[in-house]
């Protein structure tokens, strides 16, 4: 069975991309802040280089996660992280399903082929 007329993703298809393994091989953090032009009101998030093991690419792929607010600039521990999409998602204006603030990953095994950290 197919999700509505917009596309003809399955079920499975969905899972997999939502099951996507990222692997987190260094702790660090990075913190941006500054101020908004638009609002002047002043923000700061914190950002950590994760590679993602996508089923369609040959290699893991380089990519730069928002961390949630709740672990006040502490990155991942090294090691393989699948997406919590209970934490990561909410709804919003519209009743629209959005990615919150920042992506909440939760520690899982090694892929099989890889070696854990």
């Amino acid at each position: 069975a197919t999700y509505s007329s917009a596309g003809s993703a399955t079920p499975d298809i969905l899972k997999r991309t939502l099951s996507t393994k990222f692997e987190i091989k260094n702790a660090e953090v990075e913190c941006r802040a500054g101020t908004s032009a638009r609002t002047e009101k002043e923000y700061r998030f914190y950002e950590q280089v994760a590679y993602m093991h996508a089923e369609t690419e040959p290699y893991p792929l380089r990519c730069k996660i928002v961390l949630p607010d709740d672990r006040g600039g502490t990155g991942y521990p090294v090691g393989f992280y699948e997406i919590d999409i209970g934490r990561s998602f909410e709804v919003g204006k519209f009743e629209r399903l959005q990615l919150g603030r920042g992506l909440v990953l939760k520690a899982v095994s090694a892929p099989a082929g890889m070696k854990a950290a």
